[in-house]
Parts: C-alpha cells; structure tokens; sequence
C-alpha cells in the first residue's frame, strides 16, 4: 500500500510539473491583458467596433466590425493579422527596434484573404490584392461595401509607414478604429470613391 501511495504521488507530481510546464509555454505565448475594445460612433448610427482576437508574441489579430447606419445592418467582419517573420516578441521589437520588424500584413474578411503587404525592414514592401469580389454580400448600398470602404483604408495605410500603423495595431486600438470609421463616414454617408492604390 505504502508502494502504491509513492507511486500515485509521483505520478501526480509528474502530471503536475508537465501542466504546470504546458501553462507556462501557452502563457509565454500569449500576452495578456488584451488591448481594451473600442467603439466609435456617429450621430447617424454609424459604428465601428474593433477589438483584439489574440496577441501572441510573434502574432496578432484585430477584429472590425462596421455597422455603417441606422437603418443597415453590419458588414462582415474585418479581420487584420500581422504575423512576425522572425520569430522575435513583436511588442519589444516595435519599442526597441521598430525598423528591423519583419513580417506579413494580412486583411481578410467572411474568410477570404482581400490583402497581403509584406513588411521588410521596418518599411512596406510588397503588396498583393486578392479576391477583390469578396466581402459584398450584406451590401447596403451600392457604393457601401467592405471593399469600397478598405479601398479608402488602403490609401490611409499607404500613407502611413509600417512603424505608424504598426503601432497602431500593436497597442492604440483607437487609432485604426478612427481609420476604419473616417473611411466608412467618406465611403458610405458622402459617397466617395476610392480607387485602392495597391491595383
């Protein structure tokens, strides 16, 4: 009996130390506490709600939901992922050395992948569009779409370095919240278009 309570101690501290292990690693990867969410809105409705999905050290994910009046439901959700190609801690990196981050910028939406835009050296590189039909089944008008509001979005980022928008991914989820929401004020309420720079 004696024997088998050894065992069984034993046991349960092996278990215990590899758990204790696991939750270490999966903490190591996962930064905590989240960015807080924020929520923009206009006198008409207009709303635009961005939140963190994940933020692990060498990747994160941001989440845009847009509802551009009163009277229209939302668009698909957006989703902005930046993935680090070095293996290093992203947020140390954007503090410390914000020029050598290397990486790839993706935007998607109702699952499809709408941007790529590689990130070298701190500085945008190359830039892909994909599946430009995508995003356009809860249209609520015409002119409003995530398409025609990311065209407008795309021209902010261009205008922007990748430290600027870098930093607001990383840490100032009101600073892409305002992008997002200027671009559906312009796009959908005044009706401006945009011609995505990256065509």
């Amino acid at each position: 009996m004696k024997l088998y309570s050894i065992f069984l101690c034993s046991t349960l501290i092996f278990y215990t130390v590899s758990c204790e292990k696991s939750s270490k690693i999966a903490n190591d990867d996962f930064l905590i506490p989240k960015n807080s969410d924020v929520t923009i809105t206009k006198p008409n409705g207009l709303s635009v709600h961005v939140s963190d999905v994940f933020s692990k050290r060498t990747e994160f994910r941001r989440k845009i939901t847009i509802t551009p009046s009163n009277t229209s439901g939302n668009l698909s959700d957006i989703y902005v992922t930046f993935i680090s190609s070095d293996g290093d801690n992203i947020y140390d990196k954007m503090k410390t050395n914000p020029t050598g981050v290397n990486g790839r910028l993706i935007i998607e939406t109702e699952g499809q992948i709408i941007l790529t835009k590689q990130v070298v050296n701190g500085k945008w590189g190359s830039t892909k569009l994909e599946k430009r039909n995508a995003a356009i089944s809860r249209v609520v008008s015409v002119a409003c779409t995530v398409k025609t509001i990311h065209d407008c979005v795309a021209w902010e980022i261009e205008d922007m370095n990748w430290i600027e928008y870098g930093a607001c991914l990383v840490s100032a989820p009101a600073c892409y919240a305002t992008l997002w929401a200027s671009c559906t004020w312009e796009v959908c309420h005044n009706h401006k278009t945009y011609v995505n720079p990256n065509n």
